[in-house]
């Protein structure tokens, strides 16, 4: 569940000039902790700083790298490990799978062009024949430059589509705790399935040679060897390398 308000009404909120200085006030109001673990940070307030920060490209632009075949995620701060935020870039009709956020508190702030969040309820199952059933569809949002929207499991699941043919878009998200793999749903018949690991296309500005979990830094992750184990493609996100999987694999259109 999100976490109450807990501050007082009269703290004023900090206001970034830069995503630089946003990153700073991010990690000073989580306090390295995360969400979760604060009782006193407020949800309402974190989305009012994102808002705050006024789009502008000379910011961001470094971590501005497109693929074709899929949306990219372009990390910017791990967060001392306790939340990620990560600029994600649109190509044209480019969208996500129906996903959950395993428990994740999740931001998006859009920094350019327009995007649709499509949120749905969570699958209904017939417990007597276990029939499958379509998603309900619970709301659709637009979402211009420097709008913020806020998602997390109590809320439901969602989709983030770029709608426009002929234009890309880039948004920036806050999750917190990081989110190593998620479920993505089919829509016609609420089926989920595990996305597998999320990683990385770019990591502050440079495009990774490897798929890079949450947290990583300078391109070395702990656990597996994935210079020799190649990472599985996340369906919820598709990120992965494209050394790492073919052109197109699991593009949702």
């Amino acid at each position: 569940m999100a976490p109450t308000t807990q501050r007082s009404a009269s703290t004023t909120d900090p206001v970034p000039k830069s995503l630089n200085e946003l990153c700073t006030i991010l990690h000073h109001e989580l306090r390295d902790a995360g969400i979760d673990e604060m009782s006193d940070v407020d949800v309402a307030r974190i989305k009012r700083i994102m808002e705050s920060y006024v789009s502008n490209e000379r910011d961001w632009e470094e971590y501005a790298l497109f693929d074709s075949c899929k949306y990219t995620r372009n990390l910017v701060d791990d967060g001392n490990g306790k939340f990620n935020l990560i600029v994600l870039c649109w190509g044209e009709g480019q969208q996500s799978p129906v996903h959950d956020h395993s428990q994740a508190h999740c931001l998006m702030k859009v920094l350019s062009g327009n995007l649709v969040e499509t949120r749905y309820a969570w699958p209904e199952v017939e417990t007597d024949t276990f029939e499958e059933k379509p998603l309900k569809c619970t709301a659709v949002n637009s979402a211009e430059r420097d709008n913020v929207v806020y998602i997390h499991d109590s809320i439901g699941l969602h989709r983030v589509s770029n709608p426009s043919p002929t234009k890309k878009a880039i948004s920036l998200h806050l999750y917190c705790p990081p989110i190593p793999s998620c479920y993505t749903f089919d829509e016609q018949t609420g089926a989920k399935r595990a996305s597998g690991t999320c990683t990385f296309y770019s990591h502050r500005g440079k495009r990774v040679q490897f798929g890079c979990l949450g947290g990583v830094v300078n391109n070395k992750v702990e656990g597996p060897d994935f210079e020799t184990e190649r990472v599985k493609p996340c369906n919820a996100f598709q990120d992965t390398m494209t050394a790492f999987a073919p052109a197109c694999e699991g593009q949702v259109q």
